[in-house]
Parts: structure tokens; sequence; C-alpha cells
């Protein structure tokens, strides 16, 4: 059975697997749209750390964390809002692969420390980022009793 259909809410249809790869690559699409935007917008300074990146990826974490935490559990979204929000989107709009071509540049033009730093800023504050999320959310989704709504 595939992992969709096993953390579908009971009595929920299933997209196929085109569909939910076309979903992915709408969402994903939109997010790298998304992310191009932040760059354009926040361009690297020459011999400057990647922020605009970092900023993505950061912001990318904390939305991760609100996703996972708002759309699990007794009021779980349909599997197709997972695939649009979180693979689509949020996959498109973060990236590792400007992240580690960042610490590459830095590197090569002799900046360690830099690119460390920039290194240590993305693990610490996109693993920050996904618990804060996820808090965020956890309060958003809590009943003014303290539980859950149903």
């Amino acid at each position: 059975m595939p992992t969709s259909e096993r953390l579908a809410p009971r009595g929920t249809r299933v997209p196929g697997t085109a569909a939910m790869t076309g979903i992915a690559a709408c969402g994903g699409a939109a997010g790298a749209m998304a992310r191009h935007l932040v760059s354009v917008a926040w361009p690297t300074p020459d011999q400057g750390l990647p922020l605009a990146t970092l900023a993505v990826n950061i912001t990318g974490a904390v939305l991760i964390g609100v996703l996972v935490t708002a759309v699990t559990g007794p009021r779980a979204a349909p599997p197709w809002v997972r695939q649009l929000l979180g693979t689509g989107f949020l996959g498109g709009f973060t990236t590792y692969s400007a992240h580690t071509l960042g610490i590459g540049l830095l590197l090569a033009s002799g900046r360690v420390l830099p690119a460390v730093a920039y290194m240590a800023l993305t693990l610490v504050g996109a693993l920050a980022g996904v618990a804060l999320g996820a808090w965020l959310a956890g309060l958003l989704v809590r009943a003014p009793d303290g539980g859950r709504h149903p």
C-alpha cells in the first residue's frame, strides 16, 4: 500500500500516482518561483554570505513544521494537500543545492570561517525553525481547554 494511502484519513479518496506527481510538480514550480523571486529581491553581494538562501531554507523549515503539525492528527488533511504544499511547494522553495553551492563558493574564495558559519546557521536555523513551526501550529490547533480540536 502506498504511503499516501496509509496516511489518508478514513474515507478519503487518494489520487493516483500520475495525479499526485502532477500535484507535486505544480507545487514545486510555485515554490521554485517563490525562491527565485526572493533571490532576485535579495541578491548575494560579492564575497557575501548567501543570506537569501539562508532565509529561504529557515523559512521553509518553519513552514514544514507548521504543515506537518497542521495536517496530521485527528483532522488530517487529504494526501494531495501534503503533496502540494510539502513535497511540492516547500520542496521547490527550499534548496540544498544552492546552499551547497554557496558553501563551495565561499570555500573556493578562501573564506573558510564564513563557510562554516553559513553551514552552522543553516543547520541550527532549520532545526529550530521546524521546532518553532510545529510549536506555533500546535498552539493554533489546540482547543481552549488544552486539548486538540475534534
